[in-house]
């Protein structure tokens, strides 16, 4: 499956995976290497370690 996640339209896959009975999901983002979607999917990661309590 594909989005755009704004208007520019930037586009990744993604996908939902299911752990189990417990109901915890994962969700999978990815986009090819050297495209605008695989920068910003890569900045998005370090925001997210950047944000991550100590």
């Amino acid at each position: 499956m594909a989005f755009a996640l704004y208007d520019g339209g930037l586009t990744v896959e993604w996908q939902m995976l299911h752990t189990g009975d417990e109901g915890l999901r994962v969700c999978v983002h990815r986009a090819a290497r050297g495209t605008p979607e695989h920068d910003a999917l890569s900045l998005l990661a370090l925001a997210a370690v950047a944000a991550r309590p100590r």
